[in-house]
Formats: C-alpha cells, sequence, structure tokens
C-alpha cells in the first residue's frame, strides 16, 4: 500500500479571511468554476434548504398521531408476550380459589374479594417470571452468538443447534 501523499501545514487565517456566519464564500479569482467550500475535488456543495423543505407539524397532528398510537396500543395490547397465558392462569385460579370460598362459606362477597385477588397476583406473578424468563433467553442467546462471531468453534455449535431447534418449533407450530 502507497504512502499517502503528506499534508500541507496548516494555514494561518487572519481576522480578515474570517467569513462571517451566512456570508457567501469568497470568489474564485483564477479558475472558472464555482466557488466551493472545499479543495477536495469531490465534494458537493450541500443544498440550501427553503421552507418547502421544512416538516410543519401542527398540534392537531401531534394529538392525532398520539390518539392514533393509543389506539394502536389498545388495540393490540393482547400480543404482549406472556399476557394470555398469565391472563388465562389468574383467571382460571381465581375461579377456581373463589369457588372453593363461596362452597365453603356461602358468602359471595368474600368469595368473590378472594377470587379477584388471587386471580390478579396469580397473572401478575405469572407474568413476571414468563417475561424474565423470556429476557433471560435473549440474553443468553446473546451471550452464545457474541463469542460465535469471536471464534469459539462451541458458540457457533450451540448457536447452529439453538437456529435448528427454533425452526423445528416453527415447522410444528
Amino acid at each position: 500500500m502507497p504512502d499517502a501523499a503528506p499534508r500541507p501545514p496548516n494555514k494561518i487565517v487572519t481576522q480578515a479571511e474570517v467569513r462571517r456566519p451566512g456570508a457567501p464564500p469568497p470568489e474564485c479569482k483564477d479558475c472558472e468554476h464555482p466557488p466551493s467550500y472545499s479543495a477536495d475535488p469531490g465534494y458537493q456543495q450541500p443544498r440550501i434548504l427553503t421552507r418547502d423543505d421544512a416538516i410543519v407539524v401542527s398540534d392537531s397532528d401531534r394529538m392525532a398521531a398520539e390518539a392514533a398510537s393509543w389506539w394502536y396500543s389498545l388495540a393490540t395490547f393482547y400480543q404482549a408476550p406472556c399476557l394470555q397465558n398469565s391472563v388465562f392462569a389468574g383467571t382460571v385460579g381465581g375461579f377456581g380459589m373463589g369457588a372453593l370460598r363461596f362452597f365453603s362459606t356461602r358468602d359471595g362477597r368474600t368469595a368473590l374479594t378472594l377470587g379477584a385477588s388471587v386471580a390478579g397476583l396469580l397473572a401478575g406473578t405469572n407474568w413476571f417470571v414468563c417475561r424474565r424468563a423470556m429476557y433471560m433467553g435473549i440474553k443468553e442467546e446473546s451471550n452464545v452468538l457474541n463469542r460465535a462471531v469471536a471464534g469459539d468453534p462451541e458458540a457457533v455449535k450451540e448457536y447452529s443447534k439453538r437456529m435448528q431447534e427454533r425452526e423445528r418449533r416453527k415447522a410444528g407450530s
């Protein structure tokens, strides 16, 4: 590889040569091309922006985007990982405990209170444990992938095995 050409020493700029912000560049006196900001022949002068280039967002646009985002979140919340299984387990557990309490005491209010409490606690706990396991799996897979990229042959085998297992699960679903 050939050595790069030596760079010229830095030029000392006088106060008269300093351009004010927004002032046009000095004209090129001994050439035909328009002035440029750089001596680099591949440099292209940036396009000057106009009012047509501005993105105007009004308050009504902002509010519409926020409402659309809120509606999308509300309409798709059930697709969150682990949520369906957690709510199902909480509902079944809460119903079961509430039914047992009702059959043993014949008091509907205490049965409803116990059932709702168990349902909420069971669903929340189940969701937390499921999400934690999901994130630990993602972190573990990331660590294996990083080791595989670093050249660890065992990590390459393990990552390949994980991918094959994932493909089998997709094909079975």
